[in-house]
């Protein structure tokens, strides 16, 4: 995807928005994500764990904006920034 020059405050002022970005997670993501892949955890002797499996997830829209000095990112779900800017009051 592009990157957008303009609306990055600090560091590397250039973001982007991804589609359909791969997410392996422990957690549940948010609600925009939807889950691909489920794997069961399986201890040493093979039996399975009382843990929770191994998930992949796709988030639809991810703004990724770039940190540490380039060598790393910050992505969040887009859906998720649209859902809450509406929660917040308008700019005086």
């Amino acid at each position: 995807m592009p990157d957008f020059d303009i609306g990055g405050m600090w560091e590397f002022r250039a973001w982007s928005i991804e589609l359909d970005v791969e997410i392996e997670d422990d957690t549940l993501p948010c609600p925009h994500c939807r889950q691909t892949y489920e794997e069961p955890r399986k201890n040493w002797d093979t039996a399975i764990a009382p843990r929770l499996p191994k998930h992949k997830w796709v988030c639809p829209r991810v703004v990724v904006a770039m940190n540490e000095g380039g060598h790393g990112s910050t992505g969040v779900c887009l859906d998720c920034i649209v859902a809450a800017a509406k929660t917040m009051p308008p700019p005086q």
